[in-house]
């Protein structure tokens, strides 16, 4: 099939999607989020092939994987019913409240610590300078290389980006009222540890969790659209505004000229360019490089996730980024279809999208029937970071683990409820 046949095919069925999600209550599910991912992929990936490697002969190989990708996760939606209702009656039982503050308190001392140890580490000399200079880039890749001393990225992470607004939202679905302080100091100390650790998508994660978060306070819903007052609008542009500057403090910004206009222009352009074009772009140009390295089946995954394991690692998201022109500290992923079709062959690009769908399916179904605050808060965040799970390590390290864990536990927590009232 040609190129533009799997444009076409491909635009049909994200047409057929938009019209099923319509045709439910329009709430946003994990499935809907999974999907969006892969939608990016494949956008990204026209983009790549017509307009930056037009001659590539890889592109269109990159075009289709990620065409049958969307075609295996059409055919869930057209069989799997994604609609889950739940009362979200989330104020009427406090108990655990110690328990669940202490957690809090301890996500809200880990952060500052981690502020601190980064602080004295590599801005103690003159802090201004040294951020002005570039040293948040070069912060973040010792923390993630762990070149300069090992500072646990992945536990940070885990605290930092996915911990802390899921508790930040926890407090806003299980009380009414109340729990400012805890709410105040979670944000702060998440945004110092998020900005001496050198990152910018956490940023986006904090700001989504508190508009979810008071919006349902407001309206007793969680919807991000459902409340576009000033205050939401405020919170957006300034979070917009400080992605921009958060760009540029990390040495990622090319825009050299003067004008505040093109400043902004050119770094929303250019997270825009991250979000979608990057990774398909980065993925035809290492498509060779990557199929030379005759992987067995599945081994590429099962090296990812052993090296979710904590200490230092070098893997192959290290010599991707290598090849693609940044330094050996730095980390490059490839995109699920292209990744799916490493670990199994053309059969892996088809089926893993649906069988991963069919996995997080069953999670959410029992999270609307669990109807735990815990879950819910988990799930919310969860929407943002599933359209990054280009493989199963990646899921795991943005989130998933939490998922999972909080989900048995609920889970039994559940069964014990029902079993005793038999």
């Amino acid at each position: 099939m040609s190129f533009y046949g799997y444009l076409g095919i491909t635009s049909i069925l994200i047409y057929i999607f938009i019209r099923i999600f319509f045709n439910r209550n329009r709430s946003i599910m994990l499935s809907d989020s999974f999907y969006l991912g892969l939608c990016i992929y494949f956008i990204g990936s026209i983009i790549a092939s017509n307009f930056i490697f037009p001659l590539s002969p890889v592109a269109p190989e990159i075009v289709k994987l990620s065409s049958f990708s969307i075609i295996s996760s059409t055919v869930f939606f057209l069989l799997i019913k994604t609609n889950y209702k739940s009362d979200l009656k989330f104020n009427t039982n406090h108990k655990n409240h110690n328990l669940v503050s202490s957690l809090a308190i301890l996500i809200i001392l880990f952060n500052f610590s981690f502020s601190l140890i980064i602080f004295k580490e590599f801005f103690s000399n003159n802090f201004i300078s040294s951020v002005l200079s570039g040293d948040l880039l070069y912060a973040r890749k010792m923390i993630s290389s762990s070149d300069n001393g090992y500072y646990f990225p992945g536990l940070v992470k885990q605290i930092r980006d996915i911990l802390a607004p899921i508790f930040i939202l926890y407090f806003f679905l299980r009380y009414s009222s109340g729990q400012k302080i805890l709410i105040i100091l979670l944000i702060i100390s998440s945004i110092l540890s998020i900005f001496f650790g050198g990152q910018r998508f956490p940023l986006v994660v904090l700001l989504f969790s508190i508009i979810i978060g008071v919006n349902f306070r407001k309206n007793n819903r969680y919807s991000f659209f459902s409340n576009l007052s000033i205050r939401n609008i405020f919170l957006v542009f300034v979070g917009l505004i400080s992605l921009v500057y958060i760009n540029e403090f990390l040495g990622r910004s090319t825009y050299t000229g003067e004008s505040l206009n093109n400043f902004f222009s050119s770094g929303i352009l250019q997270i825009l360019y991250r979000i979608f074009v990057e990774v398909p772009a980065g993925n035809i140009i290492a498509y060779d490089f990557a199929i030379d390295q005759n992987y067995a089946v599945g081994e590429l995954w099962i090296n990812e996730i052993k090296n979710l394991m904590p200490g230092p690692s070098n893997n192959f998201s290290n010599e991707l980024h290598s090849y693609l022109g940044g330094s050996y500290d730095g980390n490059a992923v490839l995109g699920l279809p292209f990744a799916a079709y490493l670990n199994f062959g053309i059969l892996g690009a088809f089926l893993y999208p649906f069988l991963f769908l069919s996995m997080i399916h069953t999670i959410e179904k029992q999270i609307y029937i669990f109807n735990s605050p815990i879950l819910h808060a988990t799930r919310l965040i969860m929407l943002l970071f599933l359209p990054l799970a280009y493989d199963p390590a990646l899921f795991l390290l943005n989130g998933g683990i939490i998922l999972i864990g909080f989900y048995f536990f609920e889970k039994l927590r559940f069964s014990l409820r029902t079993n005793s009232k038999i």
